[in-house]
């Protein structure tokens, strides 16, 4: 059995450079469903699950960067690949369209159009009280 989650996890960055949205969300969901706390977390910070993800997309061999620095704020994650470039922002008791909406208000893409390749805005909104990854969307900017 472990030979096949190990599979099934590599799997991931393939989902999201071929933008196989329902995949690669349906495996985000199931990894962040499995993630432990400590007994003294009362409350989880957005930058606990950005770890997560950072920690997947590099295992991966994405190239990303955390806290993203622009001119306008700073993009949760970037990913950027020979296919596309992903733009991640992450919220908590907040919905994947007001992640996508705080990215696009801030022009988080702009930085990124110049390369010919599309631009993926996704917005993920996790649940403090269960911890899950409860939405999920992406939208090309």
């Amino acid at each position: 059995m472990p030979i096949k989650i190990t599979y099934w996890v590599s799997q991931l960055g393939g989902r999201l450079l071929n933008a196989e949205w329902d995949e690669f969300f349906d495996g985000l969901k199931a990894l962040y469903a499995a993630l432990p706390y400590g007994s003294k977390e009362g409350y989880v910070h957005e930058f606990s699950y950005e770890r997560c993800l950072y920690i997947l997309l590099k295992s991966q061999a994405i190239r990303c960067t955390t806290e993203d620095r622009q001119a306008n704020g700073q993009a949760d994650i970037v990913a950027v690949s020979p296919v596309g470039v992903f733009i991640f922002e992450l919220k908590v008791n907040e919905s994947a369209d007001d992640a996508i909406d705080w990215a696009r208000s801030r022009h988080y893409d702009a930085p990124y159009h110049g390369r010919n390749l599309p631009v993926w805005i996704i917005g993920l909104n996790f649940d403090d009280k269960t911890r899950h990854l409860v939405e999920a969307k992406a939208v090309q900017a």
